[in-house]
């Protein structure tokens, strides 16, 4: 992997990490109101859940409920 290729895999990386936070910020944010912003069977759609998802189950394994 030449420098080029590193400098183009940390910039997807990046990307990829703040769609992720998107999600669990949305999930914060709006609870179940919140939409996911991207295309239906994208990936940025993709990782806009995972990120909903993990938040979400995150507060529930919190709550005094569970």
């Amino acid at each position: 992997m030449d420098l080029q290729d590193l400098a183009e895999a940390i910039s997807s990386a990046q990307a990829e990490t703040s769609i992720w936070f998107e999600g669990r910020r949305a999930f914060r944010k709006r609870g179940a109101q919140a939409i996911n912003p991207y295309r239906l069977q994208s990936e940025e759609y993709s990782l806009w859940e995972i990120g909903y998802g993990y938040e979400q189950k995150r507060i529930a394994d919190l709550s005094p409920l569970n």
